[in-house]
């Protein structure tokens, strides 16, 4: 792993961040309808703030990894549809399987949060993409 996929990991990982506080922090705060029957299961505080941006920085990284070893990622544009289609699909499978295991989402949950993740990851992709290919191209 070199700097450039430490750089765009952090950079990913601080779009990440910004924008779940964004939308789950803010818009979405009081969306009881995504969840399920389950009580007392979410932080009414915003949670660990280290264990949030560790883990959107281990998603940017993620994506980087990806990106940079498999994908020969390098642009905003190209970051930004992988990352949204990864997003996507990563959440909703996730997501679905809370779904028929828990009962911590409804539905309704599963499908907003996989849209918003889509976007997250369109954002984060397009950071990590641009990031990797920064000063590469002429």
């Amino acid at each position: 792993m070199n700097n450039r996929v430490l750089i765009a990991a952090i950079a990913g990982g601080i779009v990440s961040y910004l924008l779940g506080w964004l939308f789950f922090g803010v818009l979405l705060k009081d969306m009881t309808s995504m969840y399920g029957s389950a009580t007392g299961v979410a932080k009414t505080d915003m949670g660990d703030m280290w264990a949030l941006a560790l883990g959107n920085i281990g998603l940017a990284l993620f994506l980087a990894l990806i990106f940079s070893r498999w994908a020969g990622i390098n642009t905003l544009k190209g970051g930004a549809m992988a990352g949204a289609w990864i997003g996507f699909l990563v959440w909703l499978s996730v997501d679905l399987i809370f779904l028929g295991t828990t009962n911590v989402y409804s539905l309704t949950g599963v499908i907003i949060d996989s849209l918003v993740s889509a976007v997250m990851g369109l954002a984060t992709g397009g950071v990590v993409g641009w990031v990797l290919g920064y000063g590469q191209r002429s």
